[in-house]
């Protein structure tokens, strides 16, 4: 049919709208409440001018307590559009900071689904987020609220969900900032 040569070549095809099917399956899902909550827990969000620096140090913080945060990669994000994707991809807890709150050593916490805001001490915020519900990657809120913080080699930056990444051979092991036998 579209040969150059003009030889006809039989074919046959079938489309169908794989976004409208998943679409429809998670409608489902939502409304027989079996769906299974966000991998994320947190999204660590700033107000501009603050640095992306601000919100790494602020996930680093709390990876430390194995809670699962994500933060915008891109320097200077408005929070507009941080606001719409956490309610997008249905995360339940917001950290903002912004240059007063850094300066002040506290930080905002917004409930997603209770609609509520409070503003909380920097040292105390994976306290805060436990108790208000916020799971964590190894079992849960009562688990991570016994448990101290993992420690981290100076300078070193933790995964969010592994103490590293396995490389291949020889055994090496390295996280962000340092390798380990």
């Amino acid at each position: 049919m579209f040969s150059p040569s003009g030889v006809q070549t039989p074919c046959v095809g079938v489309s169908i709208g794989i976004e409208r099917i998943f679409a429809l399956l998670e409608a489902n899902e939502k409304a027989a409440g079996t769906q299974a909550p966000p991998g994320v827990q947190v999204y660590c969000a700033t107000i501009p001018p603050c640095s992306l620096a601000a919100r790494m140090k602020l996930a680093q913080e709390l990876w430390a307590h194995d809670i699962s945060a994500e933060f915008s990669m891109a320097e200077a994000p408005k929070l507009k559009r941080q606001l719409g994707d956490v309610a997008t991809r249905g995360i339940p807890f917001m950290v903002i900071v912004g240059e007063g709150e850094l300066a002040d050593g506290v930080c905002n916490v917004k409930d997603m689904h209770a609609k509520t805001q409070v503003t909380v001490k920097r040292e105390d915020l994976p306290k805060v987020l436990l108790e208000m519900g916020c799971l964590t990657v190894n079992g849960g809120a009562a688990a991570a609220a016994a448990a101290p913080p993992r420690a981290a080699a100076a300078g070193a930056v933790p995964w969010p969900h592994r103490e590293g990444l396995a490389l291949g051979g020889g055994g090496r092991f390295a996280t962000l900032g340092h390798d380990e036998e």
